[in-house]
This record gives C-alpha cells, sequence and structure tokens, in this order.
C-alpha cells in the first residue's frame, strides 16, 4: 500500500509538471507568436505606406468674386420690392413697378434710373441727339411726325420709304446750304425769318424778308447778318451806319477808305438820292 501510495503521488508530481511544462510551453508559444504577428502588421502598414503616393497639403486659392454692376445691385437692392412681373415691348420700352412702405427712407428715383441707364447700351446716330414721334402738327391736325434734336439728312434719305424727304424742314440754314445748295439755303432764310416774326403776330412783307435773304447768299456762300458779316462791305458809311461806328470811322480814316456812294446807306449819310429805282438813269428830252 505504501509503495503504492508513493507510486501515485510521484505520478501525479509528474502529471503535473507535465501540466506546467505544458503551460510554460504554451506561453512560450503563444509569446513567440505575438511578436510575429506585431512584425507581420507593421509589415503591411509599411506595404500600404509605399504603396501609396505622397501626399501633400495644398490649399486652393479661391477664385475672385465676380463684380457686379450698378444695374445688378440695384436689382438686388430694390428685388423685394417690386411689384409683378416687367413689361417688356420688342423695341421699344420696358416697365417695372416698385412699391415701398411709407416709412421707408427717402428715395431718388432719378439717380437709380440714372444708374441703371449708364449700364444699357442704347442705339444712336451720329448728330442727332433726341427724337420725339409728334401726331399732330402745330394746327391739330392729324400727321406723324418727327421732332428731331440734332441733324442728319443722310440717314433719313437711307429711308425714302418712311420718311417723306419732300416735306423735311430744319432751322439750320447753314447744313441745308452744305446738303441741297444756296437757294435752298436762301429760302429756307425767308421761311425762318416770318416764322419768328408770325409767333409774335407781326406781319412783314415777303419783299423786305427776300433782301434780307439775299444780302446773306448772294455771294455763294451763308454771310452772317451782322457787324461781322459787316466787315466785308467797301463801303465805310454803310458799315458805320449799322453797329460801332467809331470803330469803323477809325479803321477806315486809319486805312484811307474810299466810299463812292454806291450803296443807299452811304447816300442817305451825305444827303443825296440814292442810286435805286427810277434814279439809277437820267431821263432825256428832245427840243425840237
Amino acid at each position: 500500500m505504501g509503495e503504492t501510495d508513493g507510486t501515485k503521488k510521484q505520478n501525479v508530481n509528474k502529471y503535473a509538471n507535465a501540466s506546467d511544462a505544458s503551460d510554460d510551453d504554451k506561453a512560450d508559444a503563444d509569446s513567440d507568436s505575438e511578436p510575429s504577428l506585431a512584425n507581420g502588421d507593421e509589415s503591411q502598414d509599411n506595404e500600404e505606406t509605399a504603396a501609396q503616393p505622397e501626399q501633400k497639403e495644398v490649399k486652393a486659392k479661391k477664385a475672385p468674386a465676380k463684380a457686379m454692376s450698378a444695374a445688378e445691385n440695384a436689382m438686388i437692392k430694390y428685388r423685394e420690392f417690386i411689384k409683378g412681373d416687367y413689361i417688356y415691348e420688342e423695341g421699344t420700352s420696358a416697365t417695372v413697378t416698385l412699391t415701398f412702405p411709407i416709412e421707408y427712407k427717402k428715395l431718388l428715383l432719378m439717380t437709380i434710373v440714372e444708374t441703371v441707364m449708364q449700364q444699357i447700351k442704347v442705339k444712336n446716330v451720329p448728330g442727332i441727339e433726341r427724337v420725339h414721334l409728334n401726331m399732330k402738327d402745330t394746327k391739330g391736325q392729324e400727321n406723324p411726325h418727327f421732332f428731331v434734336q440734332g441733324i442728319n439728312f443722310r440717314k433719313f434719305e437711307q429711308n425714302p420709304d418712311i420718311f417723306d424727304l419732300t416735306k423735311t424742314e430744319t432751322n439750320h440754314s447753314y447744313e441745308l446750304k452744305n446738303r441741297y445748295g444756296i437757294e435752298a439755303c436762301r429760302a429756307n432764310i425767308v421761311k425762318e425769318i416770318r416764322e419768328v416774326f408770325g409767333v409774335y403776330g407781326i406781319d412783314v412783307n415777303y419783299r423786305h424778308l427776300s433782301l434780307i435773304g439775299d444780302f446773306i447768299t448772294f455771294n455763294g456762300d451763308y454771310r452772317a447778318f451782322n457787324r461781322v458779316g459787316m466787315e466785308e462791305c467797301s463801303s465805310p458809311f454803310l458799315k458805320m451806319s449799322f453797329e460801332t461806328t467809331m470803330k469803323y470811322l477809325v479803321s477806315s480814316a486809319t486805312q484811307q477808305d474810299t466810299d463812292w456812294l454806291t450803296s443807299p446807306s452811304s447816300a442817305i449819310v451825305v444827303g443825296q438820292a440814292p442810286a435805286v429805282g427810277s434814279n439809277t438813269f437820267d431821263v432825256m428830252q428832245d427840243s425840237f
């Protein structure tokens, strides 16, 4: 029994030592296997890092904001006050309605319109600043016509199917002379003078006005009907009787001008009958 017990004890110790040894072997195996796994993870990370390209942090520059025009700023600023839709008629007009509360600050619409209009391209005609369409003439009769500020005959002549060129009128007699000749200029001068007197109800005989037209245009060009135009006259007395008497008197005396008393003004100055009408010739009577 004693040996049997001792044998059992030895076997138990042997088994215990074997189990301890097996536990130690497992721990050593585990400890040996852990570094290998860790090394495997590190090698995998290194491979992934090598496979990916090097990335640098680059900050993209923001594109500069597009500057808005004054018209766009105005539309954004007053958009909430726009009532209804825009009314646009092709080639004629555009309308927008704005509604503001009573407590809104004072608003200068002219400033807003001028700001917006500066951004709008409008086609113009050289020489013409403004055009008004009048449906009636000065007598109140139905007669559609354009009232033009400026002058450009060629532009109207390019559209004879729209404009009646035979009824074209202008108060710019010099431009009319350049385009249609000196006779047209003379007739226009007389017409304009008659219209000026007609506004005040003054009726002047046509013959007197035609003399003015003749004086301005008789040399084939346009001559001013004032003291500047009088400087071209050869008669000193004629020039002195019009304006700036002392100026012309001193100038004529200095230059030793001669007056042959051929003009009516110079003849009247010295008390003689002018050589006009029946005084341009003598009457001879036979005595036999």
